[in-house]
């Protein structure tokens, strides 16, 4: 499939247990073409999942492929969220105290359920190496096997679309509402270890300056907002842009 044109490309997309017949159509095309070699590999959500782990494993496709659907096969529910009474009543108070006091005070809340088990499914499959990278994936972008792997994200605050890049002679893009940085791509454990030292304002050089690290917890539906920032800055604290708007409106309403 790869013949002479250039390289081939798989676009993985979003869409939550999409992902999963992602994996059934990689399955066919590994049986039918047992010799192919994916060299852009990209995702987004979901389908950024797969895409890590089809570009951290060194083996033939088919073989990756097949760990990926039993991976994929023995997920339940609850590898996912928090479905039980006692998570969701919390999630359900921390909202209400949230609303109800315009932001300024309660716990921070991140979503409408726990995915801390998804957090940990990730961190189970992609373990970190000595320098906080996915394990695999570094030695894979070193050999310039795949050529590149792309994680594609949202920055909510600005509604730029950030495509994250790790790859060979990769030249990035800046557009209106999307660009493409170069970047390494780390574990959720680093993500998490980043935005608790940055909240506490000890940011390492390293997460506040290029090159430019993604966890790829950020690509998934989790609680990982602030790692995004960690990439580029250190994180304000979560309430001080909230706080500065009610004192401004307090003061306005005094006068």
């Amino acid at each position: 499939m790869n013949g002479d044109g250039g390289a081939l490309a798989i676009v993985l997309t979003g869409g939550g247990a999409r992902a999963a017949y992602q994996v059934g159509v990689l399955r066919g095309v590994a049986r039918r073409l047992p010799a192919t070699r994916l060299d852009i590999i990209t995702g987004v959500s979901a389908g950024a999942i797969n895409a890590i782990f089809l570009a951290s494993r060194q083996a033939p496709l088919a073989d990756i492929v097949e760990e990926l659907s039993r991976v994929w096969g023995a997920l339940q529910l609850q590898d996912i969220l928090h479905i039980e009474s006692a998570s969701l009543l919390r999630k359900a108070a921390a909202w209400v105290t949230k609303l109800g006091s315009g932001g300024s005070v309660g716990p921070r809340v991140r979503g409408l359920v726990d995915t801390k088990p998804l957090r940990k499914l990730l961190e189970r499959l992609y373990p970190e190496n000595s320098d906080g990278e996915i394990a695999g994936l570094a030695e894979s972008v070193a050999r310039c096997d795949p050529k590149a792997v792309a994680v594609t994200t949202l920055d909510y605050n600005t509604g730029r679309t950030v495509t994250w890049v790790a790859g060979c002679n990769i030249e990035t893009w800046d557009r209106p509402l999307r660009r493409g940085v170069l970047s390494k791509l780390t574990s959720c454990r680093s993500c998490f270890r980043r935005s608790n030292s940055a909240s506490t304002g000890t940011a390492t050089a390293a997460s506040v300056s290029p090159p430019r690290s993604l966890p790829l917890c950020t690509s998934a539906p989790l609680a990982c907002s602030r790692c995004r920032r960690t990439t580029e800055s250190p994180c304000p604290k979560p309430t001080s842009r909230r706080s500065s708007v009610i004192r401004r409106r307090r003061r306005s309403s005094a006068n």
